[in-house]
């Protein structure tokens, strides 16, 4: 056995973005948790980035198809270590929603998420561990009900 064959895959994160009524899937080569997408999230709300698209935040993003997207958001589930994170932003119904290994799909109010990593960044000073707890008690109680994306009915 080589050592590269012991060398894990690159961690990546796979996102479904929502706007105007169009859905695309797209993956990026790093590991994005929540916290990370959610700063991502507010740098992408604020004024400076109108006129943008969400995708234009990851130069590095690769278009996927939603077969890629599912198969990622299962792996995401079997907790490989290979994808980093899952996210659902919908920004017409103005949600984020983040696929959990423990719990599933998990559903907040972009805003709250968006305050939440502002608050979570607000000191520079303070550990990622530290970063996580701030962020974290910010969104607790503030989860939205999941609703599965519609299925196309077939006839």
């Amino acid at each position: 056995m080589s050592g590269q064959d012991i060398l894990q895959e690159p961690r990546q994160a796979v996102f479904r973005v929502t706007e105007n009524g169009e859905s695309m899937h797209f993956s990026v080569p790093e590991s994005v948790e929540l916290l990370q997408a959610a700063a991502h999230l507010r740098n992408y709300l604020s004024d400076e980035n109108a006129g943008t698209k969400f995708t234009a935040i990851f130069p590095h993003g690769e278009k996927i198809t939603q077969e890629q997207f599912d198969a990622a958001a299962a792996e995401r589930m079997e907790n490989t270590g290979c994808i980093a994170g899952a996210y659902e932003l919908d920004f017409d119904a103005r949600t984020l929603s983040a696929l959990n290994i423990m719990d599933g799909w998990k559903v907040y109010a972009m805003q709250d998420v968006a305050d939440a990593a502002e608050q979570a960044f607000q000191e520079a000073e303070i550990s990622e561990d530290a970063r996580w707890r701030v962020f974290l008690d910010r969104l607790e109680g503030k989860e939205m009900t999941y609703e599965p994306p519609a299925m196309e009915m077939q006839l």
